[in-house]
């Protein structure tokens, strides 16, 4: 029974409690009513299922009080007083109407009900403000901070003037965007960028999940901008609009390398200016230089590494082309050789996944996770090599083909993968012309860069220091064009 303006009947287990406060007048005061909990040990004493019955016969802790309950549905619709035993009151078989009763005490109980309803309203509502005040500081002095950065992007031409921004730029504008494609984590655009004292094309990458944007943003803005890397994708703004995470940066004018391969072969010179290029910027990333930590891709593919060209001056037909990183959504920092707990080893793309991640028997040592972005790498190097034309002989090249492409599904799953570079140890092949040329030297490189054991795996700098330099030893006619563009 609850007493606030109307009456309840519970649907099980109910008490009624109340004592005479005048014999001959027979007024019934309560004193306790409402529904009990389903306790076997608390209704025991509830001998009358169907209707509310008090004996008052029974001894009380108070005189004239009397005390009922029942454990049916409804059951509290009526309250009865039976006399048993010894009558300390002379009174009949009485019934009780619950509604009467209750009325009395109705107003009571409102009063006591919106004052307590009144308080929780006012605590909830100061817990609320004080909650979004502390949000919405906390907010803005993030925004702040990313705001404050200097924003440094080198000119890709004439009419691109994004050099040396202020460090603060209280607004700018993004306008003409252009659809460029769609990923896993969300949509890229082309799009030009206006401030007070910046103007430029860039790219925007609308992000789909909130967290990938923190990730990200905090990779660019904590670590790659406090040393930057002609090889690594230039950072330039970040925003948040709505529902929708922007990161605003570089833009690569040739997309990625994925589909610059499956569009045009490459001439010896843009394959080793590519590896180049790519090599060096994992090198970057891998190793700390004064403010800069240790920063792992985990997710290197030839989707995620973007590429760049200005026509030479020599025939305005070939283009120079400039590969960086990006797209650092699942990259991890390392500011001291202790692992975090809640970096996880099984990530990335599967088709690039080593076999230790394939596995998942990662070693969460530094050292490890660089061989995971080794063995990704060499196969990016197996794509740039199968797709390029090493001389004027070379002109049987094959159509562009992903890694494991003709051992696989178009799309495998982590066990098709698994199968097929741990148990039966494949591994992409490269064409006869490649085995008889100097560029082979850049096969034998990669070989221990995909062997199913990590520890066996050549480190970055050895890639570096080993490949295109005693490739381009080989190549004398091209080596002083090649270290010239780099």
């Amino acid at each position: 029974l609850l007493g606030i303006f109307v009456i309840l009947t519970c649907f099980f287990n109910c008490i009624f409690n109340f004592f005479f406060q005048n014999a001959d007048e027979r007024k019934i005061e309560v004193t306790l009513k409402g529904c009990w909990q389903h306790d076997k040990e608390v209704i025991a004493d509830c001998k009358v299922q169907d209707e509310c019955v008090a004996e008052s016969g029974r001894r009380q802790p108070r005189p004239n009080m009397e005390f009922c309950c029942c454990r049916s549905h409804m059951c509290n619709k009526k309250v009865s007083i039976r006399v048993v035993d010894e009558l300390r009151i002379d009174v009949p078989s009485t019934v009780i109407n619950a509604t009467s009763t209750m009325g009395a005490v109705s107003g009571w109980m409102s009063s006591i009900w919106f004052l307590i309803l009144f308080v929780l309203i006012g605590v909830c509502v100061a817990s609320s403000s004080l909650i979004f005040s502390l949000v919405y500081r906390r907010c803005w002095q993030s925004r702040d901070k990313i705001k404050s950065q200097t924003v440094t992007i080198p000119q890709q031409s004439e009419t691109c003037a994004l050099l040396n921004c202020p460090a603060t730029r209280p607004t700018f504008e993004i306008t003409d965007m252009k659809h460029l494609a769609s990923g896993r984590f969300g949509d890229v655009f082309s799009a030009m960028y206006r401030s007070a004292d910046c103007v430029g094309e860039v790219a925007v990458k609308v992000l789909k999940d909130e967290e990938s944007w923190h990730s990200e943003q905090t990779i660019y803005i904590d670590v790659l901008r406090r040393a930057g890397h002609p090889n690594i994708l230039r950072y330039v703004d970040v925003e948040r609009r709505n529902n929708e995470y922007w990161l605003i940066t570089e833009f690569m004018n040739q997309g990625n390398l994925h589909e610059y391969l499956k569009k045009h072969v490459l001439t010896l010179k843009q394959c080793l200016r590519i590896m180049s290029g790519m090599l060096e910027g994992l090198a970057f990333l891998h190793e700390p230089q004064g403010n800069k930590f240790t920063v792992v891709h985990r997710d290197i593919k030839s989707k995620n590494i973007l590429l760049k060209s200005i026509e030479t001056s020599e025939n305005g037909k070939e283009l120079t082309l400039t590969a960086c990183i990006a797209d650092f959504g699942l990259a991890a920092v390392f500011s001291s050789p202790q692992i975090d707990d809640q970096v996880t080893g099984q990530v990335g793309t599967f088709r690039y996944m080593s076999p230790e991640v394939l596995e998942g028997a990662t070693e969460f040592t530094i050292p490890a996770f660089q061989r995971i972005d080794v063995y990704a790498m060499a196969l990016v190097m197996w794509e740039v090599i199968s797709r390029s034309s090493l001389d004027s002989y070379d002109v049987d090249i094959p159509d562009y083909k992903q890694p494991f492409e003709d051992m696989t599904s178009p799309y495998p799953s982590l066990g098709e993968m698994r199968d097929v570079v741990v148990n039966r140890k494949r591994r992409p092949e490269f064409r006869s012309a490649i085995t008889v040329h100097p560029v082979e030297h850049n096969q034998k490189m990669l070989e221990p860069s995909v062997n199913v054991e990590g520890d066996c795996r050549a480190t970055d700098g050895s890639l570096v220091n080993n490949s295109l330099s005693n490739v381009m030893e080989k190549l004398s006619p091209l080596r002083d064009t090649v270290d010239q563009e780099r």
